[in-house]
């Protein structure tokens, strides 16, 4: 009898370049677990901990090479896809996009922000395959996560406020002062800025290092580049079902932002119309859950 993770799933059926992004990712887990495994055996392991999984990976990688080297294969078919290889997929996918961003985030310190944009571009391809995927990460994700420094807790905030300017006064600084009230760590940009700081920096240090962002969406908002850039890199770490922006609608209803947004538009946010209060208890709900 077939093991629950060995289970045939059925054909799965790709476009080129999708599968282009899944098999880098697999390259990539591959290479880590392969490391691994030499410095067990190096240090007296009878068998390499990760033997299995290193074989199955290689057989995929070295599959993905052949269908990937006929150019005129506009989509690539799995065919009797398992259960062990879609988890497996999951799993190289979330790292890679992890290991995407971090590099990203290094390199882009001195970067005009359109450069430093388009190098998160990896890691965004890596977290949106792996979010098509309905099935947990294979296990070997937990195994690795600690020596990665995957999903480690880093936070210094627990929130951190995106919005444009014109909605500082009306909005961002009074729900960041009433979020400080409630006990919550904020980063805000006049609160948490100091003479001579980077400003690109600091931003992008409160992105990764803050555990939540609030997202105050807005005519103006959509009109600005400095937030959408924000937004961008918070979409960058939703992987793996893991909720990261909170909406807030400020002066803007479903239609305005399905107009510049449909994916924004889906979910779930909370309107300044209700009041500053209802808005605060509806964030803290959502960091509850």
């Amino acid at each position: 009898m077939l093991e629950p993770e060995d289970s045939p799933i059925g054909d799965m059926r790709y476009r080129r370049r999708d599968y282009a992004v899944i098999h880098r990712a697999l390259e990539r887990l591959l290479n880590i677990v392969s490391h691994w495994n030499r410095v067990a055996t190096s240090h007296g392991a009878s068998r390499p901990p990760y033997e299995d999984e290193e074989e199955h990976l290689s057989n995929m990688v070295e599959w993905g090479e052949r269908e990937l080297s006929d150019e005129e294969l506009l989509n690539i078919t799995v065919k009797g896809m398992s259960t062990k290889s879609l988890r497996l997929q999951k799993a190289a996918l979330l790292i890679a996009a992890f290991l995407a961003e971090k590099e990203a985030r290094k390199k882009s310190k001195e970067m005009p922000p359109a450069v430093a944009d388009s190098m998160l571009t990896h890691a965004r391809a890596f977290a949106g395959e792996a979010n098509k995927i309905n099935y947990p990460a294979h296990p070997i994700l937990e195994e690795l996560r600690q020596v990665l420094g995957f999903g480690s807790s880093t936070h210094e905030w627990d929130v951190f406020i995106s919005h444009a300017s014109e909605d500082k006064d009306a909005i961002a600084r009074p729900l960041a002062n009433a979020l400080g009230a409630r006990g919550l760590k904020v980063w805000f940009d006049e609160a948490t800025l100091t003479l001579g700081d980077s400003l690109r920096q600091s931003i992008d240090r409160g992105l990764a290092r803050s555990q939540y962002g609030i997202v105050i969406l807005s005519e103006a908002f959509f009109s600005k580049h400095w937030p959408q850039r924000e937004l961008d890199g918070l979409d960058a770490r939703e992987v793996n079902g893991v909720k990261v922006i909170l909406p807030v609608w400020h002066s803007v209803d479903q239609a305005t932002v399905a107009r510049h947004s449909p994916t924004l538009a889906g979910r779930l946010a909370v309107s300044t119309s209700r009041g500053m209060a209802a808005v605060v208890e509806e964030i803290l709900r959502a960091l509850k859950q």
